[in-house]
């Protein structure tokens, strides 16, 4: 600020009062009205402080203030305000949100450089999404058995419903149905459905039963008797035949000519003729 020169035993005249921003100028550190030696006078310093206060802001809650000096650096308190429907924001230094923004939470230092002020600080909302809209569906066994537990749908997306979890002794399941007799509108299994019920409504879907058909038992078939069995070598064989004309067994080529149309049926072979043909006699 100022260098000055005595004499021995001499008085120094002090500058104009030093200013400090934060600070407020106390006085000197020593006094300087006989000086005897090279002296260093310094200037004192009171510290300004100042205090944050939290509103709500049209939120709900309470929060104390929170105190700070000039050159002190810390963290705001942590948001305790709640609003319904809204979400906290930021901070501000004006309820509509056009000065100061500050996050939650943030590290603060040298805020105000006025001693003792306060400063408000105004939570700032938004307006949380609106809900999807949606509708429950609660299934009924309707005289079966089992456990299916409620879905819920977003209105206007179209999503299948579960396969039916629901059993019943002698029936298979056919369909869901808005009426427990089938007379409502009817749904297929794991059917893609939109929209059956208002939003935050319940809609209740039965299980439509039909009956199996009775089993089918088969009459007993009558017994049949097996066929008795032709005697390999029979005792008796009947006599062999002697054929009308004897000249064509006689006759090789006439024979060969015949005997496609001799064996062209199932026979019984009798015997050997006197030629070394086979003589097969239909059997019937």
């Amino acid at each position: 600020l100022k260098t000055e020169t005595v004499t021995e035993g001499g008085a120094a005249t002090a500058p104009a009062n030093p200013s400090r921003t934060g600070y407020e100028f106390k006085g000197w550190d020593k006094a300087f009205n006989n000086i005897t030696a090279n002296t260093t006078v310094n200037a004192t310093w009171d510290e300004y402080s100042y205090t944050i206060k939290f509103d709500a802001n049209t939120g709900t809650g309470n929060m104390p203030n929170q105190s700070f000096t000039y050159s002190e650096q810390k963290a705001l308190t942590k948001n305790t305000f709640t609003k319904d429907g809204y979400s906290f924001k930021n901070w501000n230094t004006m309820p509509d949100g056009s000065g100061i923004s500050y996050t939650d939470a943030q590290t603060l230092k040298s805020v105000s450089a006025i001693n003792n002020h306060t400063i408000t600080l105004y939570a700032q909302w938004q307006a949380n999404a609106a809900p999807t809209p949606s509708y429950t569906i609660h299934f009924d066994a309707n005289t079966g058995t089992g456990n299916m537990s409620n879905q819920t749908y977003n209105l206007d997306q179209s999503t299948a419903l579960p396969a039916n979890g629901f059993t019943k002794d002698g029936y298979s399941f056919k369909n869901w149905n808005t009426i427990p007799d089938g007379s409502g509108i009817s749904y297929g299994d794991r059917q893609e459905i939109n929209n059956l019920a208002s939003a935050n409504q319940t809609i209740t879907l039965y299980a439509i039963w039909e009956k199996n058909p009775d089993p089918v038992i088969p009459d007993d078939p009558a017994p049949v008797d097996p066929a008795p069995e032709e005697p390999t070598n029979p005792a008796n064989p009947e006599p062999t035949e002697t054929p009308a004309n004897p000249k064509a067994i006689d006759n090789p080529k006439t024979a060969a000519e015949h005997l496609p149309a001799i064996i062209a049926t199932p026979t019984i072979l009798l015997g050997l003729t006197a030629t070394g043909y086979h003589f097969l006699r239909k059997r019937r």
